[in-house]
């Protein structure tokens, strides 16, 4: 089992690195309102990984497929697959819960056979800077291992 990063107190997102997979694990009404239990994208298939406090005021682009958006204050949540509208037509995975600009990371997936559907996550930790140094750590321990 790899090291989890959650989010404080609520524990309803855990993102793991298990094997060779980066694992983002849904719990209680995360689960609900993103319609999905987890999300699983494969080490070798993230092309960045990295704290993205501009998002906190961002929204997703396009369709809830399936997905939710619930506007309130103190801030918005975002849960779920959003597929932009026109043109390619990519997927996004968010889950966000009103949160704060330090807490947003966001994990870019090379469009490469064997990623999964999304081609970015926008996940709320507890501190996106050290998720992402655990998360880049893990990758490259991997490929060491892989001779790469």
């Amino acid at each position: 089992m790899g090291k989890r990063i959650e989010r404080k107190g609520l524990r309803v997102v855990i993102v793991d690195v298990e094997g060779d997979e980066l694992v983002v694990t849904l719990r209680g009404s995360d689960r609900a309102l993103a319609g999905r239990r987890c999300v699983q994208v494969p080490l070798v298939a993230i092309s960045g990984v990295a704290p993205a406090p501009e998002l906190i005021d961002a929204r997703p682009i396009g369709m809830k497929l399936p997905g939710s958006f619930v506007p309130g204050w103190p801030g918005p949540i975002f849960a779920g697959t959003f597929v932009e509208r026109g043109g390619r037509r990519e997927r996004s995975f968010w889950s966000l819960r009103r949160a704060t600009a330090d807490q947003i990371l966001r994990v870019d997936v090379a469009d490469v056979p064997g990623a999964g559907p999304f081609r970015t996550l926008v996940l709320q930790v507890p501190d996106a800077d050290a998720a992402a140094i655990e998360i880049r750590r893990r990758m490259s321990r991997r490929d060491e291992r892989a001779g790469m």
